[in-house]
């Protein structure tokens, strides 16, 4: 038993660090409980194991969030196929690729493992966000998922930061 505690413990700081919502935080909690429960059930007291049990196994639902769903950052790290099954936002619902695109200038570190097809949605996302008509159908279906996506204007105003990301974007994916 021991040997299995230390195996998983190894594998803690991973999890950790790959914690991106509420939800995988919540997962992790309850498996740390489940093994607790495991390894230490003889010495925790009779009347605490059932309600201790309780919380795992509703808590087991909080782990589709950490072992069953991709998370939408992994997602769009998929290299796509093709422009037409690029939209993350198929298979979680709408997800933006790079939300904070529009608030602070990207970094390679922002769009490593991101394929063409995948920038060219995030380039767009700045201007899907300022509220932009877009000729192509890719984009328009893309972009009518989201809620807040109210097409209105041709030429939307931009900010510095979301002029220098479309450029960084439009570079990083001709280069691809």
């Amino acid at each position: 038993m021991e040997t299995n505690l230390t195996e998983l413990l190894k594998h803690l700081p991973a999890a950790i660090s790959s914690i991106d919502t509420p939800l995988q935080l919540v997962g992790l909690v309850v498996i740390a409980i489940m093994v607790i429960l495991v390894v230490l059930h003889k010495a925790i007291p009779s009347g605490w194991i059932g309600p201790l049990a309780m919380v795992s196994v509703a808590g087991l639902f909080a782990l589709v969030g950490l072992v069953l769903l991709p998370t939408a950052n992994q997602i769009s790290q998929e290299a796509p196929t093709q422009a037409s099954d690029s939209a993350p936002a198929r298979a979680l619902g709408p997800v933006e690729i790079l939300p904070a695109s529009s608030t602070r200038r990207l970094t390679d570190a922002d769009i490593a493992g991101l394929g063409s097809a995948t920038l060219r949605i995030a380039r767009n996302e700045i201007f899907a966000r300022k509220q932009r008509f877009f000729r192509s159908e890719d984009l328009k279906q893309h972009f009518a998922q989201f809620p807040w996506y109210t097409p209105n204007t041709w030429e939307p105003s931009m900010t510095d930061i979301e002029t220098a990301n479309v450029a960084f974007l439009r570079a990083a994916e001709t280069a691809k």
